[in-house]
């Protein structure tokens, strides 16, 4: 139902609504030319800052900054799971302390105690020498490149000296 007053609803006799206003601006008003600058009529600022045109800057992923920590971790002599575990854990004395050098020296991958655990799509390479290593997180997988902690155990099974990436 409409009358003059409103928008009538079927709910007893309560008038619910406003009276329907027309859409179209006012004739005084003339509309604004698409160049021209439109302000906030309550600030008075530009609607539109340079501001609003800036890319905001991108943040690099969890494992970005994880892997980046890491590296900077062996180039100090820690080994990468020193931040992982919450405690000191140097560098095997003959490992290359040089994140870039992926060659040399004793590595994780050759290591007895390094162990893929698996998982729903794929297998995780993990540390068991004890089990605060064996966690299900990204910060304790252990690549094979990494240079090895000072309680490095040579693998018999391992026939390569120097382990492709993984």
């Amino acid at each position: 139902m409409r009358s003059e007053q409103g928008v009538l609803f079927g709910v007893g006799s309560v008038r619910v609504g406003r009276p329907l206003q027309s859409i179209e601006p006012p004739a005084s008003e003339p509309a604004p030319e698409p160049d021209e600058q439109q302000d906030d009529f309550l600030t008075g600022e530009p609607l539109l800052s340079e501001e609003a045109f800036v890319a905001p800057e991108l943040t690099p992923s969890y494992e970005r900054r994880l892997r980046r920590r890491q590296r900077w971790l062996i180039t100090l002599g820690w080994h990468p799971l020193t931040r992982a575990l919450g405690r000191s854990l140097r560098l095997h004395p003959d490992a290359v302390a040089d994140p870039s050098v992926r060659k040399g020296g004793p590595r994780c991958g050759t290591c007895a105690f390094r162990q893929l655990r698996g998982g729903a799509k794929r297998d995780y390479p993990k540390c068991y020498l004890d089990p605060l290593r064996v966690t299900r997180g990204p910060a304790t997988d252990v690549p094979k490149w990494w240079p090895a902690c000072t309680e490095y155990k040579e693998d018999p099974k391992c026939r390569r000296a120097s382990p492709r990436r993984r």
